[in-house]
């Protein structure tokens, strides 16, 4: 997750690993925290903003996973998961 923009150094380091990540890994999903109150209906506390977007992520693993090991009506094996997320990008606003 990405620091608020606030938060500027931690911003700065984030910003840095997420560099350094990107050049490692085929897939890389960052979530911005400053976003995140956009997403969601009304005002609401920072705690029940970060525990939205546990749940998120926590949702979005789980349906890649049960997509590649549970037969479906769109046929998906790990293989075709795998060249899709291989020409996946990664976007980053600094």
């Amino acid at each position: 997750m990405m620091p608020f923009g606030y938060e500027v150094l931690r911003r700065k380091k984030a910003i840095a690993g997420i560099k350094s990540l990107a050049e490692k890994c085929d897939s890389l999903v960052v979530i911005d925290n400053s976003k995140l109150r956009v997403v969601l209906p009304g005002p609401c506390r920072l705690r029940k903003v970060l525990q939205w977007a546990n749940e998120f992520v926590g949702a979005f693993i789980k349906n890649i996973s049960e997509t590649i090991t549970h037969a479906s009506l769109v046929n998906l094996d790990y293989s075709g998961l795998r060249s899709v997320v291989e020409r996946g990008e990664y976007l980053l606003s600094e």
